[in-house]
């Protein structure tokens, strides 16, 4: 596990607890090059192929509904 800010310091982001985030060193590195909202998406598109090949149900549902939001906030 590694810890990272959210809003990266060279951005205007702070040292401070509410702007940190804890991630593994992989999604850290994938992240490096990507904002956090669009870490997300990508993590969360990945768990729905998961989910839809694995079919449990309940969690696409929920992952098809959260990918919406992104979708209706026009968040890459």
């Amino acid at each position: 596990m590694v810890i990272d800010h959210i809003d990266p310091e060279d951005n205007g982001g702070k040292g401070i607890y509410e702007n940190g985030i804890t991630l593994c060193t992989k999604c850290n590195n994938i992240k490096r090059n990507l904002n956090v909202t669009t870490f997300g998406k990508k993590v969360f598109e990945k768990y729905l192929l998961i989910a839809k090949k694995n079919n449990l149900k309940e969690t696409v549902l929920f992952l098809e509904d959260l990918l919406e939001v992104y979708k209706r906030h026009d968040m890459s």
